[in-house]
């Protein structure tokens, strides 16, 4: 029964990302005018959507996405992530006291190990309250650290979980031989007109399919809009990741690390938001049934390439692989390697975080 609505989810999923993704790489939209474009795209697809509402959430997306752009390109370059994600929530939240920070930390951190515990199935490593007379700096600086920890683990799980599937879905796309326009966006710089504009268009796909009833076990009630960007955003950056990892721009390890650097700007961008139900959205978003979404959105590593996004994916990086061969088989192998290679260096990785 559960096998039988997971196929129905990612096949009416899969679905709507066709229609906004393809829609946005075949009509060549406009990403200086993505808000006309991506509201356009919902009056479309739900014509029972009032315009006011149409264009509150096509805006809500595109500030989502560039507000966690701006995180991932400042995560990526700064020296210490634990130090960065201190800055950045003590920036986000300067209007709390230090326990109320401290209670908020603590439901992202059991979140987070809800999210490990669904891919392990294991009980999880949750934090009581602590009473608000024990929170000091010291204590929200620890809190602070075990958070990032929790989101690096959390980030690796769902990427070292789909091997197989990853290397069959390079192996076709570098058989197929086939290219595409869309590669070119999958795998622009993070911030450029493109990029905003296909992360817009993936996470319009899951905004509508939400709004449409068809995620009602797959994503928290209380996950927002900015929880839903968060989750496209990510899909495409570990996409751009894995593309580099697999045709050789980049070691495992420099994959290893970008992938959970945009796992922890992920986790600041969602305690930004005032949502309540922090352990719940997170836990959500970050483990298997936010996977699971992401299967029948993403087509990248972490998320299964099956979809429309992932014909992009399996072509863009037989495009990258194709500069480079000197015979395909050859360049197949080396691609395949590459790919294996990032995911014993995640799932090494996991085993002494767990030892």
């Amino acid at each position: 029964m559960e096998e039988n609505r997971n196929a129905n989810v990612n096949e009416d999923v899969s679905r709507i990302v066709k229609d906004f993704v393809g829609d946005y790489l075949s009509e060549g939209a406009n990403s200086e005018n993505m808000h006309g474009w991506l509201s356009g795209e919902m009056n479309k697809l739900m014509p029972e959507m009032s315009a006011d509402e149409a264009d509150s959430a096509s805006r809500e997306i595109i500030d989502s996405v560039n507000d966690l752009n701006g995180r991932i390109r400042s995560v990526q370059e700064a020296d210490n992530t634990e130090d960065w994600f201190r800055e950045e929530f003590n920036k986000e939240k300067a209007e709390l006291s230090i326990a109320e920070k401290g209670k908020l930390l603590t439901e992202a951190y059991n979140g987070l190990s809800n999210a490990e515990s669904g891919f392990t199935g294991e009980a999880p490593e949750l934090v009581e309250d602590i009473p608000e007379e024990e929170w000091d700096n010291f204590a929200l600086i620890q809190m602070s650290s075990d958070v990032v920890k929790k989101a690096n683990t959390a980030s690796l799980m769902s990427v070292a979980s789909d091997e197989e599937e990853t290397e069959n879905s390079i192996q076709q796309g570098i058989e197929e031989c086939i290219e595409l326009e869309g590669a070119e966006v999958i795998t622009s710089e993070t911030g450029t007109a493109a990029d905003v504009g296909i992360k817009c268009a993936a996470a319009g796909a899951v905004y509508a399919a939400k709004k449409k009833g068809m995620l009602s076990e797959e994503i928290s009630q209380n996950a927002t809009t900015r929880d839903i960007s968060s989750m496209a955003v990510g899909v495409v950056e570990t996409a751009k990741v894995c593309i580099n990892a697999a045709s050789g721009a980049c070691s495992a390890e420099d994959a290893i690390e970008r992938i959970q650097r945009v796992g922890v700007a992920r986790v600041v961008n969602m305690l930004a938001d005032k949502a309540p139900g922090v352990c719940a959205r997170i836990g959500g978003i970050f483990g298997p049934q936010g996977a699971a979404v992401g299967l029948a959105v993403g087509g990248v590593i972490s998320f299964l390439a099956r979809t429309e996004v992932g014909e992009f994916f399996k072509n863009g990086l037989n495009k990258v692989a194709t500069k480079a061969r000197r015979g395909l088989a050859k360049v197949g192998k080396k691609v395949k390697n590459g790919v294996k290679n990032l995911f014993n260096k995640a799932k090494s990785k996991i085993k002494k975080i767990f030892a």
